[in-house]
């Protein structure tokens, strides 16, 4: 009895030496020693949100001292990446290994694996056991809801907006989508096409009066991009409305002004809207069309509080007006942190200043981040018509910070010099300007620095090029042309004689159809897309004219002035001419006048004259709808049009007196 406490007593002192050993660090620490070769942890798993970085610690040392803190080749990463992720590895010790993806983001909808390469062993030649493959993934797409933003009664559709939290393919929606009545039976519906968007369009035809209808999205619908789809279906009632009513509204300030946004549930008339609106304070103000409503937009300053009244009688184009007066009074918000590149050009000679205009409000610091486009990817990131490209396609050459000096609420103007940041380098380039602290913003755009000038004009199976220096207006000699289908392959090549001109041709096939052109010269590298070129403003600045008519007939339509009343008749005209720009023999002719909510309001059919010329009068209907008409001629039995027409419809007041016109005396 006396032996077995002894032996208790000599147990105990054991354990309380041991332990003071452990406290003082004479045993040795956990994972010293260990005889396997584990992963202690690995980060992230699971969801990733935002900027992250990959990290994995192991419980031995792996890396030798000279590979410490240094980018690693794709052969010295201890793990692949599926699919791949751009990016930089680095040993941040011997034990724990650290992957910075590019920018710091990972493709959005996307599900990722992490696996160890094989046969990696420690220091000591210990081969790793234990876990060797992680899963995480960014977030997957999400039904947000839907809302209805027009209606056609002539048409009988109803117009809905659908929205997701990350970009939809509308080719790829529609065969997830299904519209049924509450009975089951089917709907017919259509998803309007387009580039992929978190807002995407639907029509639903409802003939007869529409009926109460669901809304059904099945799971696995994908993200435009990445590899994960909805992981749930949603089935939600479709609202039916075709009066005029007031959804949402709030008020906003920007950089350059402020706005009262309203949401309609019908598309507004706003040849009559302005009669039933009204600001207290008065203050100068325009309305402006905006998506699914209409906007109040002035000098509104934040703190301003302004009461907008819409009166009842708001007009609805197409349906019922406004039942009820609706009131709302606005503090206006201050401006969020805003960054924008102001200047819609694309093109830079170095030879010249490279100043670029931005400008900023509530923003201390901008980060500018500069990449180049690797000359072999400019043919698949410059096809799109978007401003910017995958940033996977080009190298980083700049990351710096610029103080901005300005007040609150004050918009400032600076002049970002290209110069410091790229050298002298040419090319393509993305520029990001952003502010990383506090609310986000950004602003993308494309600079093609270049003395290479560009100019084509594009036929049915060929394209002419005129390529001058920027910096000298001179013809380039000897400059190489190469044309790119869509699917980046090279459709035509060839070089500039000494007027700068070039003539190719190519394949009028779909798939090889050309879509943009490079040209460089020596070291120099610019581009030109066939859609619109590399004039910012195209749109507004428009030099293609019609396009020309290799076969069959053309009409030239025209009418007197572009504005009429209601009640007033228009004289009609239109001179008709082949695809070799003559006119053989008379034969008969359909013209057409459609109102502003696209109806057919006239159609007569007549034999052109000798001359190949038809006029017609029509009349416009005292209760004619206003708004953007158009005329167009038609070859009887053909849809498409050979000419069109667009003319106005307004309640303009007549003049209130008549001038007199004095007769220029001649000397």
């Amino acid at each position: 009895m006396l032996w077995k406490r002894s032996e208790r007593n000599l147990l105990g002192i054991l354990s309380v030496i041991a332990l003071i050993l452990l406290l003082f660090g004479a045993l040795p620490a956990p994972g010293v020693g260990e005889k396997e070769f584990l992963i202690k942890k690995f980060s992230p798993q699971g969801d990733v949100n935002g900027r992250i970085e990959i990290k994995a610690v192991f419980n031995r040392e792996v890396a030798i001292e000279n590979r410490i803190g240094i980018p690693l080749s794709p052969e010295e990463m201890p793990f692949i990446f599926t699919p791949s992720i751009s990016g930089t590895g680095k040993w941040a010790n011997s034990s724990t290994f650290v992957y910075y993806p590019k920018a710091g983001l990972l493709d959005k909808a996307t599900s990722y694996t992490a696996t160890v390469k094989a046969g990696l062993r420690d220091k000591e030649g210990l081969q790793l056991s234990g876990k060797q493959s992680f899963l995480f993934n960014t977030a997957p797409p999400i039904y947000i809801g839907v809302k209805q933003t027009d209606f056609d009664r002539e048409r009988e559709t109803l117009s809905y907006e659908l929205e997701f939290s990350l970009p939809i393919s509308p080719a790829r929606l529609r065969g997830y989508t299904d519209v049924k009545e509450t009975s089951g039976k089917p709907v017919e519906f259509q998803i309007v096409q387009g580039p992929a968007s978190r807002k995407i369009r639907m029509n639903v035809l409802t003939p007869g009066s529409p009926k109460n209808m669901k809304l059904t999205i099945s799971a696995g619908m994908p993200a435009a991009s990445g590899n994960m789809g909805m992981v749930k279906g949603i089935s939600v009632s479709l609202d039916i409305a075709q009066n005029m009513e007031i959804r949402d509204s709030n008020a906003f300030s920007s950089i350059n002004n402020g706005e009262i946004y309203v949401e309609t549930t019908a598309p507004v008339d706003f040849s009559k809207a302005g009669a039933f609106i009204e600001l207290s304070p008065k203050s100068n103000y325009t309305i402006e069309p905006r998506d699914r409503g209409f906007a109040v937009v002035g000098s509104f300053e934040p703190q301003d509080r302004v009461k907008l009244t819409v009166r009842k009688g708001f007009p609805a184009l197409g349906g019922t007006p406004l039942g009820d007066e609706w009131q709302r009074t606005f503090i206006f918000p201050e401006k969020l942190p805003e960054i924008r590149f102001t200047a819609p050009g694309r093109i830079l000679s170095p030879s010249g200043s490279m100043r670029i205009p931005i400008e900023t409000v509530n923003i201390d610091t901008v980060q500018i981040l500069v990449w180049k486009l690797f000359e072999n990817n400019i043919p698949i990131g410059m096809r799109s018509p978007w401003s910017e490209y995958p940033i996977d396609l080009s190298s980083m050459l700049a990351n710096k910070d610029y103080k901005v000096k300005g007040g609150l609420n004050r918009k400032v103007r600076s002049a970002l010099d290209l110069k410091p940041l790229i050298g002298n380098e040419k090319g393509i380039f993305l520029l990001l300007a952003q502010n990383n602290s506090g609310e986000w913003t950004e602003s993308r755009q494309v600079v093609n620095v270049t003395d290479i000038g560009a100019t084509v004009k594009t036929g049915p199976d060929s394209a002419l090029f005129w390529i001058n220096s920027v910096s000298t207006g001179k013809p380039l000699y000897g400059a190489e042309v190469t044309l790119w289908s869509w699917s980046n392959q090279p459709v035509g090549k060839g070089r500039t004689d000494r007027k700068g001109l070039l003539k190719v041709r190519y394949n009028t096939d779909g798939d090889l159809y050309p879509v943009l052109a490079t040209i460089s010269k020596g070291t120099d590298t610019a581009f030109i897309r066939f859609d619109n070129g590399l004039y910012g403003g195209k749109d507004v600045f428009d030099t293609n004219g019609d396009p020309w008519v290799y076969k069959g007939y053309n009409a030239y339509c025209y009418t007197p002035r572009d504005i009429f009343r209601p009640g007033e008749n228009i004289p009609l005209a239109a001179v008709v001419r082949d695809a070799g720009n003559k006119f053989s023999k008379p034969f008969p002719v359909n013209i057409k006048v459609f109102n502003s909510r696209g109806s057919l309001s006239f159609s007569h059919t007549e034999a052109l004259t000798k001359e190949g010329t038809i006029s017609k009068e029509f009349n416009i209907p005292a209760d004619a709808p206003t708004g953007t008409w158009y005329m167009s001629i038609h070859v009887p039995g053909e849809d498409e049009p050979i000419g069109q027409k667009e003319f106005y419809v307004r309640n303009l007041p007549p003049p209130d007196s008549l001038w007199k016109q004095t007769p220029y005396r001649i000397y």
